[in-house]
């Protein structure tokens, strides 16, 4: 049963500002150290595009956690480095939940978290859907 879902749209060129300002903590209190050497270690490929992407994902996470948690004051605590956003070889990305999140996603009764992530030229946009 699908208890919540979530979509998310990213602007790549305003999100390379956030991401490149070297007087931010943006990307230290929104991503994992794994996320970061992730998306800094992608020869070939602009490491903004990543960046998004898991933003995009986290963002998409939390709207359907609202819907799956029935509790909009949940939402108020987000540590988003609490979402990590991977990469499986064979499965594409992945999600994965840790510390308070975890419990109160499991006390909701999600069982399953499915997310697709798509890039075009300045967009990235990603769907979360919760399942129970």
């Amino acid at each position: 049963m699908i208890l919540g879902i979530g979509v998310d749209l990213v602007d790549i060129v305003s999100f390379r500002d956030i991401i490149n300002d070297p007087a931010s903590a943006f990307k230290k209190r929104h991503f994992t150290p794994s996320e970061i050497a992730y998306c800094e270690g992608q020869k070939g490929h602009d490491p903004v595009h990543h960046y998004a992407g898991r933003y995009a994902a986290k963002e998409a996470y939390i709207k359907a956690r609202g819907q799956a948690f029935k509790n909009k004051k949940a939402d108020i605590d987000i540590n988003y480095c609490e979402i990590e956003v991977s990469t499986d070889s064979d499965s594409g990305p992945e999600i994965g939940v840790s510390g308070k999140l975890k419990e109160r996603m499991e006390a909701s009764g999600v069982k399953k978290i499915f997310v697709s992530i798509s890039h075009e030229a300045n967009t990235t946009v990603a769907m979360v859907i919760l399942e129970g």
